[in-house]
């Protein structure tokens, strides 16, 4: 028996996401089922105890593109090396130009014919006391080299705060948007051209069924904190890949959850994974604390909301979390009904918050709204039955601003509208954070572009 090194090389010395690889042996007769492992964040796995004979090796980027090689085992070792074709302009991307599936096309790009994109205006916003309020970068804006072989236009370095932020990003002909940026960790917003090919969102098409060039969007806006293990799982489960992610995920998912107080918003991408594998019931107690402990983040609650519209996890376990203090029920009640109730508190507590970081956590809004409409009245219009039902839920905590939620929920739904679902950040296509434009596109006529544009 045999031993195989592998190592992974994204050309960084920062640490990497981990990876998932597969070994198949050629000869099937020999090995019917491939091995799966898991490549941790140092870039180097030992494979032990394998029959001699050649091997495939590959690894699956969180950007959906593969690393293959085929490799000879002798009787004694083997080493192989899984390198990415492609270097980021920044070492500090590195590890993200492995985890976004669009930034991975970023060196296709002919920036020549992206000339709207060398216009840009990038300006934070914070939720303070006195509600959306434009602030200062304190970094300011990298804008980058603007080449064909490096072709990412701004980067933008972030601080971490305890409030939401979103970046407004614009231009004279580019549509305004702003896009919420990570609370609590410190992250980077990257602004390069949409690659041709990749669908602008809600864009306009001519009679013949050809894009409108003049409301495609030129540019992608991409955010990332500075943890690659969250960024890289969180890659996994929204693509679909589900066993990739759970091929990583019990070293990982958890890992994160349960460095919560450190990462808050790694544990968020942990959570959502591990609620697509379905292994968030095992470790509620650590989302709960999410949820009570780190209030500038509602995805936590939509997540619960979820479960709590399930039937796997107890309902007497769901009234024992923080956010359910102070709940009542009517005492005829059925089971059904209080688990609604329990999910209508839950959305009604993410409103207050605001809107969820990642897009996900929008996708999972409609899920929800859409379960508690299953006995809505036919014809109602979609979503209209459970904003009827949002607005008759009544809690004991006099904190929460229950009689808000019905318009808040049509905010989010607005948002929803507005959204670039190509995102995994909720990036929402009008001027302010704290108001929804109802236009029928996201685009803006082309003008003239001032930053005290409101």
């Amino acid at each position: 028996m045999a031993r195989l090194s592998i190592r992974l090389d994204l050309g960084s010395s920062f640490p990497q996401p981990v990876v998932p690889v597969t070994l198949t042996h050629l000869d099937r007769t020999v090995q019917r089922v491939p091995i799966t492992a898991a490549i941790p964040r140092s870039g180097y796995l030992d494979v032990e105890d394998l029959r001699p004979g050649t091997y495939s090796v590959q690894a699956l980027l969180p950007n959906g593109s593969s690393l293959r090689k085929e490799v000879e085992v002798g009787d004694f070792s083997a080493q192989v090396l899984l390198d990415s074709p492609y270097r980021s302009p920044r070492e500090t991307l590195a590890a993200a130009i492995a985890s976004r599936q669009v930034l991975s096309q970023a060196a296709t790009i002919n920036f020549e014919s992206m000339r709207p994109a060398r216009d840009l205006f990038l300006e934070l916003w914070r939720n303070g006391e006195d509600g959306w309020q434009p602030t200062s970068l304190p970094n300011g804006v990298d804008w980058m080299s603007q080449e064909s072989t490096n072709s990412l236009t701004a980067r933008v370095e972030i601080y971490p705060d305890n409030v939401q932020r979103v970046l407004k990003v614009g231009g004279p002909k580019i549509p305004v948007r702003f896009v919420m940026v990570p609370p609590y960790v410190p992250s980077q917003v990257v602004v390069f051209p949409r690659p041709d090919g990749l669908e602008s969102p809600k864009q306009q098409q001519q009679a013949d069924g050809r894009p409108l060039e003049s409301t495609r969007d030129p540019i992608c806006v991409s955010v990332m904190t500075m943890n690659p293990v969250a960024e890289g799982l969180l890659s996994y489960a929204l693509q679909g890949h589900h066993g990739a992610a759970r091929t990583i995920q019990d070293t990982v998912a958890r890992e994160l959850l349960n460095q919560k107080f450190q990462d808050p918003v790694g544990a968020t991408a942990g959570a959502y994974a591990m609620l697509q594998s379905g292994a968030i019931s095992d470790v509620l107690d650590w989302l709960a604390n999410l949820t009570d402990k780190f209030e500038a983040l509602s995805d936590g609650l939509l997540i619960i909301a979820a479960l709590a519209i399930g039937s796997k996890i107890p309902e007497s376990k769901l009234r024992q979390l923080p956010a359910m203090r102070g709940l009542r029920f009517k005492s005829e009640s059925d089971e059904h009904v209080r688990r609604e109730v329990i999910a209508m508190t839950c959305l009604g507590m993410a409103y207050e918050r605001g809107l969820p970081l990642y897009t996900e956590g929008l996708r999972l809004h409609l899920g929800i709204l859409d379960l508690l409409d299953f006995d809505a009245p036919e014809g109602l219009p979609r979503h209209e039955w459970a904003r009827e039902k949002l607005s008759n839920v009544q809690v004991l905590n006099k904190k929460l601003k229950y009689r808000q939620w019905p318009s808040r929920m049509r905010f989010t739904l607005d948002a929803s509208d507005q959204t670039d679902w190509f995102a995994r950040v909720t990036t929402v296509y009008s001027d302010r954070p704290d108001r929804i434009s109802k236009r029928r596109t996201f685009w803006r006529e082309p003008g003239e572009f001032t930053h005290s544009e409101r």
